[in-house]
């Protein structure tokens, strides 16, 4: 395997991207990445607390889910730490 043939065949009949270029394309990447996720948190959801019987006991949930539609919803159950806001704001990104 030679670097500088690999390298060279790249850029045979390829357009160069300058430095400059890259950093301009991945800002821009980042800033819809992030505008998109606001814009999902932006969006209404219902969230409802349920209890879910299991053989043992009882689980704590959360249902979220768009208010009108046929739109999927998202059951989020507690771990470890209990049902943590963390982890609701995780199924409110998903439902939106």
């Amino acid at each position: 395997m030679d670097d500088k043939q690999d390298s060279e065949k790249l850029h045979e009949g390829g357009v160069d991207l300058s430095r400059r270029d890259f950093l301009a394309l991945s800002v821009a990447a980042g800033l819809a990445a992030a505008a998109g996720s606001t814009l999902a948190a932006a969006q209404q959801v219902v969230e409802t607390d349920v209890t879910i019987k299991m053989p043992d006991g009882t689980c704590d949930a959360a249902f979220i889910h768009p208010p009108s539609g046929s739109h999927p919803g998202v059951l989020i159950w507690a771990d470890a730490f209990g049902l943590r806001p963390a982890m609701r704001d995780i199924g409110k990104r998903i439902a939106a």
